[in-house]
């Protein structure tokens, strides 16, 4: 039998997080680092263009992974919901074919007629089918729900902690960025002034700040740090 992971049973899709970085506030933070390294900085525009809006996408691979859906939780609901459904097929009993309680006839009797108010032409009987065809729904959607909770039940679990992809994503995003600036991807600085200060570091490390709190460095050195870590996680080989 097919087994299911959770993660990705209810995990599957893009999030996106509303990351606001006006043009204007890029280009400020690709000009001070150039000066302050003196160096001609291009044009940020092409740069500008490659970091937005996929930034939003890596933001929601870190909302992804931090607010994980809890399966007990998920189990939950779906026991509600299939109750829900339950019952509501229960109390459209007046539909089926047979002998049925009085109160039952009369409730899909109110239902039809309420249906057929300020519509011409059409009479009781024909919105009972159409009543009928909406119990069908109800069926349909409970059995989903409870094959749904046979699968939640047989789905594995990844065990330890979550692999933090976004770092990856975030580190291959800025380093195509780089390459429209024409910054070398590197976290190797001066060790006579500050052996994590470089361009690439600095330019990351800027942009994190208009990210979630979550995803920010501490410091310069934790960044490149980071930085060095997701190397290994699909990134360009970097000096």
């Amino acid at each position: 039998m097919t087994t299911f992971d959770f993660d990705t049973l209810v995990g599957g899709g893009s999030s996106i997080y509303a990351v606001d970085i006006a043009e204007d506030q890029f280009r400020t933070i690709v000009l001070d680092p150039s000066k302050r390294f003196h160096r001609e900085a291009p044009d940020p525009a092409a740069a500008y263009q490659e970091l937005m809006p996929a930034i939003r996408f890596v933001a929601g691979t870190y909302w992804n992974e931090v607010a994980r859906i809890n399966r007990k939780s998920v189990g939950q609901r779906l026991r509600e919901l299939e109750a829900a459904l339950a019952r509501s097929a229960e109390l459209l009993v007046g539909l089926n074919e047979g002998l049925q309680f009085d109160l039952d006839v009369e409730v899909i009797n109110i239902l039809a007629m309420t249906k057929a108010l300020g519509r011409q032409g059409i009479l009781p009987r024909d919105t009972r089918r159409e009543l009928e065809t909406g119990l069908h729904v109800i069926e349909a959607m409970h059995a989903t729900v409870e094959q749904a909770l046979v699968v939640v039940t047989m789905s594995s679990s990844r065990k330890g902690r979550r692999q933090s992809d976004w770092k990856a994503e975030l580190f291959d995003l800025m380093a195509s960025v780089a390459g429209h600036l024409g910054i070398e991807v590197t976290t190797a600085g001066s060790r006579e002034a500050n052996p994590y200060s470089t361009p690439f570091t600095e330019l990351v490390f800027e942009i994190e700040r208009f990210l979630p709190e979550g995803m920010h460095s501490e410091s310069l050195a934790a960044c490149a740090r980071r930085i060095d870590r997701a190397r290994g996680k699909g990134g360009p080989k970097r000096k």
